[in-house]
Formats: structure tokens, sequence, C-alpha cells
């Protein structure tokens, strides 16, 4: 189970309407496409209260010099934890709604959906993730801001 190996990152829950401003995008989202990304607290409190995603960020946060430049998500939240863990001592989740519609544009667009890769793990991981190439924050942002995904805090184990 990857819960297990990322026992040494703890889980920092946003919880506090002190803390956030509420859920960012203007809508209601289509529950058909769901993703889940592990940051530290501070960034998600920023993501949560609507500052656009940057490619310093993405570069500063990426687990794996190694991997492609981007935004990732994952459709299995312990997958995208287990992520963040290698390179966060507190881990924060975020859940991102989309609708199909901005699923797709974005896909069109040169997002790519498909497995995670396995890299040095044993093993293979669950679920796909999604791939939000650099060239796409624009767009994601403007799918953030007109409500077609809908970022919120992913309360772990409950």
């Amino acid at each position: 189970m990857i819960a297990a190996e990322v026992a040494t990152a703890s889980v920092v829950l946003l919880h506090s309407s002190a803390d956030i401003n509420g859920t960012h995008g203007a809508g209601e989202c289509d529950p058909r496409a769901v993703f889940y990304h592990g940051t530290d607290p501070a960034s998600a409190l920023l993501l949560v209260n609507g500052t656009p995603l940057s490619l310093d960020a993405a570069l500063t946060n990426r687990a794996n010099s190694a991997s492609a430049r981007g935004f990732y998500l994952a459709t299995d939240p312990e997958v995208a934890m287990y992520f963040a863990s290698l390179h966060n001592k507190a881990v924060t989740m975020l859940r991102y709604a989309m609708t199909t519609a901005a699923l797709s544009s974005l896909l069109a667009g040169g997002a790519a959906l498909g497995p995670v890769p396995r890299g040095a793990a044993i093993g293979s991981f669950p679920g796909s993730q999604l791939l939000v190439v650099p060239a796409q924050f624009s767009q994601f942002n403007d799918l953030l801001r007109d409500g077609s995904i809908c970022v919120q805090p992913y309360p772990l184990g409950g």
C-alpha cells in the first residue's frame, strides 16, 4: 500500500475558514473528472486561494528533476500523496474537479493523460496521471477562473 511508504510525511489539512477564502472556481464542477495534487501546505494554500500556476513554482516543487516540466495530478489521492511526500515533510492534498469539456480542452492542447510512470518504485501505481505542460498553464488558470476547474482541500481519511 502506498500510504505505508509515506509514513514519514505528515498530512496537513486546510480546514479553517480563516485559512481558505473558499473553493476556487466560479461554478459547480462536473464530478466526472476528478484529480488530486499533493504539495506543501504553503503552496496548497496559495493554489486554493487562486494563485495561478507558474513554471517557477512547478520547477521548484517537482519530485524528480528528470521528470517532464509541468503540473502533475493523479486520479488516485494516495499516488499524489506519495509523490508529494518525496520532497515535502508535510503534505497537503488538493482535489481538482473539472468539467469533461475542460479536460478535453486540456488534452487537445497538449496535456497528457496516462499511466503513472513506475520509475524506481517497486510495482505499479494505481490510476492515471494528468500532466499539464507549462504552455498550458494560462489555459488551466483561465479554466479555474471561469469555474470549469474547481480546487479544494482534500481531507485524507475522512
